[in-house]
């Protein structure tokens, strides 16, 4: 069976912000992809990497196995997931380079300013655009941009990461058959929704162990091309759905003072809503299992250990109120009103 969708524009002209279906430098993941951008800088070991508290626990790694250090910013407030990357926090803790992180299919708010005072003061700027593709990068100049095709991505497809920005001299060795079966079988998971006992995913957690102990980087391969490049054309020409979508979630939202959506903005991309829960968030998390309503939960990925309780008062109350519910329009419309109305019982 084809998966794939008929795209006129590969093959097109390719154009840096954001409206291109191509692919500049592609690279087996997301991490991989900020490991190679931060190498490229000449970084002295040690140096400090600022990155958002609230992030996924890959981007953290990235850096350690750099032998670079991360350091934390807080949110913004308790009820914001956003980062306040504080300029007086990067003069004084002398960050060398900040990962601006573009969550949920928005920009940063604080875009203009951090980019404005990096190039000022000579701070290198990676935009982590990795849950984001599809949205306007011309505020990003010609800073390195980071893009994924992994789960719970506007652009999830078979696996890998791209960097757009950045020439890379010669080519990453093509994937081993093990990374090739573990992408065909993460978009297959992806397409029949395989549970976690399925024989696909028993297999998948085989195929990653060995796929993570080759070491060094490799391309994506032919097949995970194809696949990021459906996936970028879907996410760019196929948004009305899914506003839709989105749009059938946010009104139930509304309705409930426990329930809230902690930003939104017109330029949202709509492959996802964030909830912010303000009740007991274990009570929710127990209704939403109930009722058979599917979501998911950045902070599973966050270990807190490795934080700084000190100065991240705001995301130590607050990372674990965020509450993901897909509106991808590969879900039935009448699933979402499903769950809009159950999302509106809650009380």
């Amino acid at each position: 069976m084809n998966y794939f969708f008929p795209n006129p524009f590969i093959g097109g002209e390719k154009h840096r912000y954001g409206n291109d279906i191509g692919l500049e430098v592609t690279i087996d993941s997301g991490k991989s992809a900020i490991q190679q951008v931060l190498r490229s800088f000449n970084l002295d070991k040690y140096s400090k990497i600022g990155i958002p508290a609230f992030c996924c626990s890959s981007l953290q790694r990235a850096i350690t196995d750099e032998k670079l250090v991360p350091f934390f910013f807080d949110f913004i407030d308790s009820k914001n997931y956003w980062a306040d990357y504080s300029i007086e926090q990067i003069k004084k803790n002398d960050i060398k380079v900040v990962i601006l992180t573009h969550l949920y299919g928005f920009i940063h708010p604080d875009t203009k300013k951090i980019v404005k005072f990096s190039h000022e003061n000579g701070v290198r700027i990676i935009h982590d655009v990795a849950q984001s593709f599809g949205i306007d990068v011309s505020l990003f100049g010609h800073d390195p941009i980071i893009y994924s095709f992994g789960p719970g991505k506007s652009t999830t497809a078979a696996l890998g990461g791209e960097i757009v920005g950045l020439n890379i001299n010669g080519k990453y060795p093509k994937p081993g058959l093990g990374g090739k079966l573990y992408a065909r079988l993460f978009f297959r998971s992806r397409l029949i929704g395989a549970s976690n006992r399925s024989l696909v995913a028993l297999l998948m957690k085989y195929l990653a162990k060995r796929v993570s102990n080759q070491g060094g980087f490799s391309d994506m391969s032919k097949y995970q091309k194809k696949c990021a490049m459906d996936a970028k054309y879907i996410t760019l020409y196929n948004s009305e759905d899914r506003k839709l979508r989105y749009n059938l979630i946010f009104e139930a939202l509304k309705q409930n003072e426990k329930l809230s959506v902690p930003f939104y903005d017109e330029s949202c991309l709509c492959f996802k809503i964030v909830i912010y829960v303000s009740d007991d968030v274990e009570r929710f998390v127990s209704f939403l299992n109930e009722n058979m309503v599917p979501f998911y939960r950045l902070s599973n990925d966050i270990d807190p250990k490795g934080r700084d309780k000190d100065n991240l008062p705001f995301f130590y109350k607050s990372f674990r109120k965020f509450i993901e519910i897909s509106t991808e329009r590969s879900l039935p419309l009448t699933e979402i009103e499903r769950v809009s109305s159950v999302l509106k019982k809650y009380k």
